[in-house]
């Protein structure tokens, strides 16, 4: 029996990588994205989407309210993915996820995606 695809949303402020994520979870056949938004407060606002959703792609460092907040504000526990430019990510991130948001959830750290990269490893996706 076939798998159902998840139902996702994109929250990332930099219009570029949330673009560039939008074209991978298009690519991906698991996938079915629901909302693509440039802020948390903007995600949170889009009422049809609230219950729906099984997977964040998130960006933690976001205009009027962190990606942590936004985590705290869910109904639900989805799949989360941090997209982070950030260099090193350690394990204290999703330590304090798991102690901070209630029912703790998955929780999978990436680097956000790069240009460059996707058009190399477009046949890949």
């Amino acid at each position: 029996m076939p798998q159902q695809a998840m139902n996702c949303i994109i929250i990332e402020d930099y219009e570029e990588s949330r673009k560039l994520v939008e074209i991978f979870v298009e690519k991906t056949r698991m996938l079915n994205l629901i909302g693509s938004y440039e802020s948390a407060v903007e995600a949170i606002n889009d009422q049809e989407q609230k219950l729906k959703v099984d997977l964040v792609l998130l960006d933690i460092e976001l205009p009027e309210m962190s990606g942590m907040e936004y985590l705290r504000t869910l109904e639900t526990n989805p799949v989360v993915i941090i997209l982070s430019a950030q260099e090193s990510l350690t394990q204290d991130f999703i330590w304090l996820y798991r102690e901070h948001i209630p029912g703790g959830g998955k929780i999978r750290i990436y680097r956000k995606p790069r240009r460059r990269y996707l058009l190399e490893k477009d046949r890949v996706l």
